[in-house]
């Protein structure tokens, strides 16, 4: 009987197991919430273009205050060409002692000399997130997979952000007890980013669903538009 019952545990274990690991991101618990929930948007050109964080603005009501710090050309890489954590608004974020946040960077880091120092990507994300938790311990982090890049101007590799950089935010992100917003499948095959890295109003509508959807659980109100 003993013998029968160990591989039927084994196999419910496994299944367990796999239902978790497909559950990226659960829903911001609003319940307890007297306050307005202070969101921080962290990210690069794409999230400074505003359009994504405008309609999570609009679609997440006055129930929350969502700021964006977006700074175009910013890098995760402290090594990079343009660090986000020397820039003004990495103070900003962190002063606003956010009850959630959410991280979009790494597309910048993809360009070949930035990428030249990867090895490091993960420590700078991860202090980024230390930082973050310092600030408010109780901040719940979105880590989201930049979306998709095709040629462009700018040196931006999709394939790094596709092969090195995603498995690289979805493994930190576990191991910091974070989640991960997937930005890279919503986009892709879309034809929505007319210049290689910029999503135009359909990509930013599309970034806005996810992380709405991962945000609450539902899907975004017709009525948020991306600007």
């Amino acid at each position: 009987m003993i013998k029968k019952i160990i591989p039927l545990v084994l196999v419910c274990l496994a299944f367990f197991g796999t239902v978790q690991a497909l559950d990226d991101a659960k829903p911001f618990n609003t319940f307890g919430h007297r306050e307005v929930i202070r969101m921080a948007c962290i990210g690069d050109s794409i999230t400074q273009a505003d359009a994504y964080v405008s309609a999570l603005r609009t679609a997440l009501g006055k129930q929350w205050e969502v700021t964006n710090f977006g700074v175009s050309g910013a890098t995760m890489l402290k090594k990079g060409d343009n660090p986000y954590n020397r820039l003004g608004q990495y103070g900003q974020a962190m002063q606003k002692k956010p009850d959630v946040a959410t991280i979009m960077l790494g597309t910048n880091d993809s360009k070949p000399g930035n990428w030249a120092h990867k090895a490091e990507f993960e420590a700078d994300y991860k202090a980024v997130i230390a930082d973050l938790k310092k600030a408010n311990p109780k901040v719940v982090i979105y880590c989201c997979v930049p979306p998709p890049a095709g040629g462009n101007k700018w040196g931006i590799n999709g394939e790094v952000i596709k092969n090195e950089i995603q498995p690289m935010v979805r493994k930190l992100a576990k191991e910091t007890n974070c989640y991960v917003i997937d930005l890279q499948e919503p986009l892709t095959g879309k034809n929505c980013i007319p210049d290689g890295v910029h999503p135009n109003v359909d990509g930013h509508k599309l970034m806005a669903a996810a992380i709405y959807k991962a945000l609450t659980g539902k899907p975004i109100p017709a009525a948020a538009p991306a600007h």
